[in-house]
């Protein structure tokens, strides 16, 4: 039973491990795509405001200020977003911790259980041999002391009827 258990808790840890290891796997894609696609968006946003530099010679200083601001405000947007997914996938990692720490334990407290009923139908079943082992040996002590009595009886009854005989020979032979 207990190899059964050692057997479960091996599959149980293998299961966690490959579990562990998808969801590492999961968040380096993850960073790689985060990665990817700020490169492409810092990308882009260069090649964009170098054409606008190379098509326009000259800008007006407001035009600028609020080029900054608005490049300013689309990079705030985008590392938001990002620290949003992160918590997000965050959460979500502590939500399937949690699930699988719940999981484990209802199957630990269901084995637990098992192995509680078990333990309890195999005390009963050993009181029950037990009853009726001492049932056995009290019928046979019964038993033992009846045929004894009968002995007694017999024997007494013996002695009786020989003593009986005797006197009736001392009376017949004066």
């Amino acid at each position: 039973m207990k190899r059964k258990n050692r057997d479960k808790e091996k599959k149980r840890e293998e299961i966690r491990v490959k579990f562990q290891e998808e969801e590492l796997d999961r968040m380096r894609k993850s960073f790689t795509k985060f990665e990817e696609n700020c490169k492409f968006k810092l990308k882009h946003m260069i090649d964009h405001t170098l054409k606008r530099y190379q098509n326009r010679k000259v800008i007006e200083d407001q035009k600028i200020v609020k080029e900054a601001q608005i490049r300013k405000k689309r990079q705030k947007q985008v590392i938001i977003e990002n620290i949003k997914n992160f918590y997000d996938d965050k959460i979500q990692m502590f939500k399937e911790k949690t699930n699988e720490r719940r999981l484990s334990k209802a199957i630990v407290n269901y084995e637990h259980k098992q192995l509680n009923s078990e333990a309890e139908k195999t005390r009963r079943k050993e009181q029950k041999e037990h009853h009726e082992f001492n049932k056995h040996l009290i019928k046979v002590q019964l038993e033992s002391t009846k045929l004894e009595m009968e002995l007694k009886e017999e024997s007494a009854c013996n002695k009786i009827i020989q003593v009986y005989k005797q006197s009736m020979k001392s009376i017949r032979n004066p």
